[in-house]
């Protein structure tokens, strides 16, 4: 495969499916923003246990329990699962699904402050709003907590792949500048790690097709940056084989034909 300017339409696209692709891809940085937000409290998810593995080399520590605290309430359960399906069509462009998931994320975590997959969600819901927010303090303000927050599921549970997938998508596309070029490069080893797990992952129902096609066609994107050519056409094969209607099978097959031509 040759670079070419097809390429840099594609990553741009890739940016834009944060917003309109529905299930298929999370956000990056926000999609619709604006509104203003306490400051988010990790503590929770900071193990105390000294001995605990070191996560990405970072010096911070993992955490040895359960990925989901949520999965043990029934109530909160349901609740989590209705504030995940509304983060979803928010991604896709609905106002109100975005503060409805929002403003329930932070009150789930009032009761669940240990959970690093609903921290996790609440970090992509933050960047969520920063993408398109109209003020820079505010986009900055918001990224500012939801990448941390990312972080800190993270490191809490680094080999959980719903923990892992969230923060890569939700940070791979951030802009190469400063500190957005370190969450951006974690971001992309976060996609290729989920990457060679993505069978067990959707056997576990961890994941859905469309989120796996996403982690595919995101992971060839990078792969194709660096010049791995062989390696990106079998992502992009990958994506399509996953979820052959879905938006990243779509823009895969663009991302082949524009090779090929």
């Amino acid at each position: 495969m040759r670079m070419r300017a097809k390429q840099a339409r594609r990553w741009a696209a890739g940016a834009a499916l944060a917003c309109g692709g529905g299930a298929a891809m999370l956000a990056y940085p926000g999609c619709l923003g604006g509104a203003s937000h306490q400051a988010v409290s990790t503590d929770a998810l900071t193990p105390a246990d000294p001995d605990a593995e070191s996560f990405e080399g970072s010096g911070l520590r993992a955490a040895s329990g359960p990925a989901s605290t949520v999965a043990g309430d029934p109530e909160a359960a349901a609740r989590f699962a209705e504030l995940r399906a509304l983060h979803l069509r928010a991604v896709a462009g609905d106002d109100p699904a975005y503060e409805a998931s929002r403003d329930g994320f932070e009150a789930l975590r009032a009761d669940h402050p240990a959970d690093a997959r609903l921290a996790a969600w609440m970090g992509s819901s933050l960047l969520l709003g920063a993408r398109e927010a109209l003020l820079p303090t505010t986009k900055l303000a918001l990224a500012s907590q939801g990448v941390p927050l990312l972080n800190a599921a993270a490191r809490a549970a680094p080999s959980d792949p719903v923990v892992r997938w969230l923060r890569g998508v939700s940070t791979v596309n951030l802009p190469r500048i400063g500190a957005g070029a370190e969450a951006a490069a974690r971001g992309e080893a976060d996609l290729a790690w989920v990457y060679e797990r993505i069978e067990p992952a959707l056997a576990a129902g961890l994941l859905t097709p469309q989120q796996a096609a996403s982690t595919a066609y995101n992971h060839g994107r990078m792969l194709e940056r660096v010049g791995d050519e062989d390696a990106a056409r079998g992502a992009y094969e990958r994506a399509v084989e996953l979820a052959p209607s879905s938006r990243s099978a779509g823009l895969a097959r663009e991302a082949m034909a524009g090779d090929a031509g």
